[in-house]
């Protein structure tokens, strides 16, 4: 009987462990990995497998593109923006100003047929923490959208599973 009791108490307290706050006050300044290769990166298709702690950005599709002048990426998905999850679709650029692992994206989201003339920008923050640039990564991203400041770790694949 005290086992089940146990399991119960261990269940219940998981479900009710306040989730990590995704939002900080400033972006953490990480090492990048010293294997980065540009070129290779940001060709194809990246899935995000694995987020700590916020459960929208998995499953998230990266399409990733480097021209000569900038880094073009695809990250449509689901989105808490607001108080109501949403599907957006998402173009970021970037300058092809890549230091060692680390780059910037600026991104707009927008649901697909809307209308609005209010554009929404997110700054996002990128470090490239491990990678072998064609199979799977490891990032550290911090986002900023008006005053506000969030930050994930995400694992990478090319394949979606």
């Amino acid at each position: 009987m005290r086992r089940h009791c146990s399991i119960l108490f261990g269940v219940v307290t998981y479900a009710y462990t306040p989730k990590p706050n995704p939002e900080v006050n400033q972006c953490r300044m990480e090492n990048p990995a010293t294997n980065f290769q540009a070129s290779q990166f940001f060709t194809g298709t990246w899935f995000v497998t694995q987020a700590k702690g916020i459960s929208t950005s998995v499953c998230h599709k990266f399409s990733a593109q480097m021209t000569s002048s900038a880094i073009n990426v695809t990250a449509d998905g689901y989105y808490d923006i607001g108080r109501s999850r949403s599907f957006y679709n998402v173009p970021c650029t970037g300058t092809d100003n890549i230091k060692n692992g680390t780059f910037s994206l600026r991104c707009l989201p927008k649901k697909p047929g809307s209308t609005s003339k209010n554009n929404i920008i997110v700054d996002v923050d990128v470090t490239v923490l491990e990678t072998d640039n064609s199979k799977y990564a490891v990032i550290y991203r911090c986002a900023k959208s008006g005053t506000v400041k969030t930050e994930n770790y995400l694992v990478l694949q090319r394949n979606e599973t």
